[in-house]
């Protein structure tokens, strides 16, 4: 059983319990990211998921404790799970002890078993919660190692690929005037997002910088613009 398999065992526990489950959640201040986020209300849950139970699946966990207010992590149970690990219940008493839950998933037959975590109040859960987004809830699978996921730069990138496939010929300042980027300041995503034009963060568009102000095509619309004055030209 992969993680990805083992992810969609819990998410599919969770969400038969009420929980909202969002997936591969970065919280922005590092590399970090959540396996899964589950949200019941106002409360924030924190699952790490790993194939088998260790402790660098206890130090991923742990890293969440400032803010969310249940921690657990979820791996994969097999059959005769002490027989093989006899470590097994030591780990099991560590997290207890810690206050974490753990979600073990059986490896032939999917079935769930959790031991929920105790209730931890967190000194800065908006950390995650202003994480959390829509697209987090089916962009990317929860452990997935191919990458994919949600980021507050690959939504505004999205955006504004979209604005422009919308608007052929705009310039930037009209295209971030309207679309939601993440930047600190309208003059920020301008400066940084021209230097990501054409290179391959976003290829999907191209500059027009014969004239002032430069405009911005897709690459289909900018060939057919630029067969149109060539047209205009000969004519």
């Amino acid at each position: 059983m992969t993680e990805v398999e083992l992810g969609k065992h819990v998410i599919k526990w969770l969400t038969a319990e009420g929980w909202d489950v969002y997936q591969e959640v970065s919280a922005g201040y590092s590399s970090a990211r959540a396996d899964i986020v589950a949200t019941r209300s106002g409360a924030l849950w924190v699952i790490e998921l790993k194939t088998s139970l260790s402790l660098k699946l206890f130090d991923q966990i742990i890293a969440w404790r400032e803010h969310a207010h249940f921690l657990s992590v979820g791996y994969v149970r097999t059959r005769n799970i002490y027989r093989h690990n006899p470590y097994q219940n030591i780990k099991h008493y560590f997290a207890m002890n810690l206050g974490l839950g753990y979600f073990t998933v059986g490896k032939n037959d999917g079935g769930v078993d959790c031991q929920k975590p105790r209730y931890i109040k967190p000194h800065a859960p908006h950390i995650v919660k202003n994480a959390l987004h829509p697209d987090q809830k089916t962009m990317c699978d929860s452990g997935s190692k191919s990458g994919g996921y949600y980021t507050p730069f690959r939504d505004t990138v999205t955006q504004l690929i979209r604005y422009v496939a919308e608007n052929p010929g705009c310039t930037m300042k009209q295209a971030i005037d309207t679309i939601k980027h993440h930047y600190a300041s309208d003059q920020t995503a301008i400066v940084c997002l021209f230097k990501f034009i054409g290179t391959k963060v976003i290829p999907e568009i191209v500059v027009d910088a014969t004239k002032r102000p430069y405009r911005l095509f897709t690459k289909k619309d900018f060939l057919i613009e630029s067969t149109k004055e060539k047209t205009d030209e000969h004519n």
